[in-house]
C-alpha cells in the first residue's frame, strides 16, 4: 500500500508542477510560446514538403535522362 501512495504522490506532484508551470505564464507569454511553436512547425513542414517535391522532380529527371527533351517531360509530368 505504501508503494501505491508513493506513486500517487509522484503523480500528484507532477500534476501540481504542470499546473504551476501553466499558471506561471500570463496570456502574453502563452501567445509568444504558441507563436514560436507555430512558426517552427510551419518551417519544418515547409522544408519536408520541399524535400519530397525535389525528390519527385529528381526521379522524373532521372527517368528521362536519355531523353533530349527531359525538361519538357519534367514539365509535362509536373502538370499532371
Amino acid at each position: 500500500m505504501a508503494v501505491i501512495v508513493a506513486k500517487g504522490d509522484k503523480i500528484t506532484a507532477a500534476i501540481g508542477a504542470a499546473t504551476a508551470a501553466v499558471g506561471a505564464f500570463g496570456l502574453s507569454q502563452w501567445s509568444m510560446i504558441i507563436g514560436i511553436f507555430c512558426t517552427l512547425s510551419t518551417f519544418v513542414i515547409t522544408n519536408v514538403v520541399n524535400v519530397i517535391y525535389k525528390k519527385k522532380a529528381l526521379a522524373v529527371l532521372k527517368e528521362n535522362i536519355h531523353n533530349p527533351k527531359a525538361t519538357t517531360a519534367f514539365l509535362a509530368d509536373e502538370e499532371a
